[in-house]
């Protein structure tokens, strides 16, 4: 037998904390990983992960600049990439 006055009721939890993992602490993954979902090229995921998508912009990203602030330079990520 449930303690809820309504079973059938939807559960709502409270959101007591909100965890960014900025630092990849948490969550370790790295870049190019997505980079190869839309690459075939594995010469072209490390210029794109050494020259347009690098952690150097990942993380002032991460730190709040505004993304289209980077767009001019995203037309040159990938020679697939209409420009």
């Amino acid at each position: 037998m449930s303690d809820r006055a309504d079973p059938s009721a939807p559960v709502v939890s409270r959101v007591d904390a909100v965890v960014f993992d900025v630092g990849r602490v948490l969550v370790q993954w790295d870049l190019r990983v997505l980079f190869a979902q839309v690459l075939d090229d594995p010469d072209e995921i490390a210029w794109v992960y050494a020259h347009a998508v690098t952690e150097a912009w990942h993380g002032q990203v991460d730190r709040g600049r505004a993304l289209l602030t980077w767009w001019p330079n995203a037309g040159r990520c990938s020679r697939n990439m209409p420009r």
